[in-house]
C-alpha cells in the first residue's frame, strides 16, 4: 500500500506537469499550417480556455461537402480571419480544388488585386498540393509569399517577414527558367524593395 506521502508526491508531479502544459487552444479553430507561424494568441498559455470574440469554438462538428469530406464553410473577413455564421462581413469563399496553372495564377492575382491575399494563398495552395514534384516548391513558394502579405494586411509584420522569407527562398531557384510564365524574378524584385513595409505597397504580379 503506497504512504500518504508517497501519494502527495505523486500529485505534487501531477500539478506541475498541468501548469506547465496549461496551453488551451479552442477546439474547430480554422488555420492553416503556415498561418500559424509567428502568430502566437494572447489567451495561449495564459489558463483561459478562450478569447472574448472568438466564437463558438467548442462545437467539435467539422464542415463538410455532400461527399463527406472536410470543408471551410465559417465565414470569413476579407483578411482570412474567421467569422461566426451569417455574419455580412464574409467574403465569397474560394473553391478548395485546384485550377489549371493559369487560371490559378489568374484568380490569385485577381484576389491579391483585390486586397485579399489570405484568399490567394488558398488558390495557390490548392495548386501547390496538386502539382508535379519538380513544381511543389515554386507554388508552395507563392503560397507563402501571399501569406507573408497576410501577415502584412493585419499588422504582424514578424509574421510577414518570416513567411515573405521562406517562401522568396523557395521561389529563388526557379528564377532561371520558371514555368507557367510566373514572374519569380518580378516577385524577388518586389521583395527587395518592399520587405521592410510590405503593407504599403502594390500587390506584387505573379506572372
Amino acid at each position: 500500500m503506497r504512504s500518504d506521502q508517497s501519494i502527495r508526491g505523486a500529485r505534487r508531479r501531477v500539478n506541475h506537469h498541468q501548469n506547465r502544459n496549461d496551453v488551451r487552444i479552442p477546439v474547430g479553430t480554422l488555420i492553416s499550417v503556415e498561418m500559424m507561424i509567428s502568430t502566437t494568441p494572447q489567451w495561449i498559455g495564459s489558463g483561459v480556455a478562450a478569447q472574448p470574440n472568438i466564437v463558438d469554438h467548442m462545437n467539435t462538428d467539422r464542415d463538410r461537402d455532400i461527399a463527406g469530406r472536410p470543408r471551410q464553410a465559417r465565414p470569413r473577413d476579407a483578411l482570412g480571419r474567421p467569422l461566426p455564421y451569417g455574419d455580412p462581413r464574409g467574403v465569397d469563399p474560394v473553391s478548395e480544388e485546384p485550377l489549371p496553372p493559369p487560371q490559378a495564377l489568374a484568380e490569385a492575382q485577381r484576389l491579391l488585386d483585390g486586397g485579399r491575399a489570405f484568399s490567394a494563398h488558398e488558390v495557390l495552395e490548392a495548386a501547390w498540393k496538386a502539382a508535379p514534384r519538380a513544381e511543389r516548391e515554386l507554388w508552395q513558394g507563392l503560397a507563402q509569399f501571399c501569406v507573408g502579405i497576410t501577415h502584412a494586411q493585419r499588422g504582424n509584420r514578424s509574421g510577414s517577414a518570416t513567411l515573405l522569407a521562406r517562401g522568396v527562398a523557395r521561389l529563388r531557384p526557379y528564377a532561371a527558367a520558371p514555368p507557367h510564365g510566373i514572374d519569380v524574378q518580378g516577385l524577388l524584385t518586389w521583395y527587395d524593395t518592399y520587405r521592410d513595409a510590405p503593407e504599403k505597397a502594390a500587390p506584387p504580379h505573379l506572372t
